[in-house]
């Protein structure tokens, strides 16, 4: 177990950690701190996002600067837009 000492060391490093990986997608992807907020989340939660807005709003762009920073494949599906009648 984990002295007190040892897990804010620990946690700081984490909390750091995700500050700056926040900076390096942030510079890549302007105007979509909620977004960029709302896929570190979901990276920390180890839960799925999905992500919905209109057509350029760099939606693609954000999930390979995450993909990219983490050197990780992260799978995108795309599915068409359903139009109500």
């Amino acid at each position: 177990m984990l002295t007190e000492p040892e897990s804010s060391k620990k946690l700081s490093a984490a909390r750091d950690a995700i500050i700056e990986l926040k900076s390096r997608i942030g510079r890549s992807v302007l105007g979509q701190d909620h977004l960029v907020e709302s896929m570190l989340i979901a990276l920390i939660a180890n839960g799925n996002l999905l992500i919905e807005s209109l057509p350029g709003l760099a939606k693609t762009r954000a999930v390979k600067t995450l993909a990219k920073h983490l050197a990780a494949d992260l799978p995108r599906v795309q599915v068409p837009c359903c139009c109500s009648e």
